[in-house]
């Protein structure tokens, strides 16, 4: 029983330890970034066009208008709210899939990345350049990066 509970409670601190890892990846994606943009889909009147732009890193003068740039300070913040710990407080409610509402997207040297969110799945999926591939967000942290797109006026 013992061995049981010693394996249990290792394999979930190293689920934990890979979560926060992930965070750290995408705080370091976004602080480093030369610039970065907020891009809200529902902004736009074709979803799907504006996705696969964004996707692409074929953002244009009509997507950026819509877009909201991200001063020093308000990028080392939205890195902090996502590196916040996970606060799971069980499980909840989510739509299956990925619909994500909005798109940060950052150069950094020149080089295009993107992190896309869904509030309703409580996913978050990046490109393959930062490294790590779809995964699950907590209410908690969705809860504060809300407030922080809230702030900005972002309503998503």
């Amino acid at each position: 029983m013992k061995i049981h509970l010693l394996f249990f409670s290792f394999c979930l601190s190293a689920s934990c330890l890979y979560s926060q890892y992930k965070y750290k990846v995408l705080k370091h994606a976004i602080a480093s970034a030369d610039t970065v943009i907020i891009i809200n889909y529902k902004f736009y009147d074709n979803y799907l066009k504006v996705r696969s732009l964004t996707l692409h890193g074929k953002i244009d003068s009509a997507i950026l208008k819509k877009g909201k740039f991200l001063s020093v300070p308000l990028k080392l913040e939205l890195a902090n709210v996502l590196s916040r710990k996970d606060h799971l407080k069980g499980m909840m409610a989510v739509l299956g899939g990925f619909y994500p509402e909005l798109a940060i997207v950052m150069w950094h040297q020149g080089q295009f990345s993107f992190i896309e969110i869904s509030f309703a799945c409580q996913k978050i999926s990046t490109s393959k350049n930062i490294g790590i591939k779809t995964f699950h967000t907590d209410i908690r942290k969705d809860t504060d990066l809300h407030n922080f797109l809230y702030d900005l006026g972002i309503r998503s």
